[in-house]
């Protein structure tokens, strides 16, 4: 008997994880979609390996970002919605971890890898990593930019950035279209 307890208990929390997982995504994604009314394309879960994805991509005027999504839960505390970004960690108020970066930075080398093969030009990608929820105080510099889900539109339409090509958008979208919007009805 406790070994079924056990193993239901074990459920039940593996699938409140996916579950907080799911909706974070999804709260990630309705903001992104926003950006369709400036320009962007916005494709969500690029499939990108046999057991992984690429949580959102974005093609703006400025050029293509692959965004990762990590939800966390918040502690009950006061100053429980602050996470402090290091350049290196991640400092939430009662645990410190690298959860997201990495895999943030692998699928932009993945996906500029991609792109740059299947469009026959170079692609850069930058590599997002948002926390739903988290308010960010960036201390430290990185190749992956992490930010609150309501931080991204100024970085992807930012006028700092040099413009992408028109062509080349429209041969990238075509390339992401190919890979994302491929299922069979």
């Amino acid at each position: 008997m406790y070994c079924l307890i056990r193993s239901l208990l074990k459920t039940a929390i593996k699938f409140g994880n996916y579950n907080l997982g799911f909706h974070g995504e999804r709260v990630v994604g309705e903001y992104l979609n926003r950006l369709m009314l400036e320009g962007c394309e916005v494709f969500h879960d690029l499939q990108a390996g046999a057991k992984w994805n690429i949580d959102h991509v974005i093609v703006s005027p400025r050029g293509v970002f692959a965004v990762e999504t990590k939800t966390r839960r918040k502690p009950d505390a006061d100053e429980g919605h602050k996470v402090a970004f290091t350049g290196t960690d991640l400092q939430y108020p009662t645990w410190t971890d690298r959860h997201g970066l990495k895999q943030a930075a692998d699928n932009s080398r993945w996906l500029a890898d991609f792109l740059t093969k299947s469009t026959g030009e170079r692609v850069k990608v930058a590599p997002v990593l948002t926390l739903p929820g988290w308010m960010i105080n960036r201390t430290g510099k990185n190749t992956v930019s992490v930010l609150n889900p309501k931080e991204i539109r100024a970085m992807v339409l930012d006028t700092r950035l040099p413009l992408l090509d028109e062509a080349q958008r429209k041969r990238i979208c075509f390339q992401l279209d190919q890979k994302c919007r491929n299922v069979d009805l």
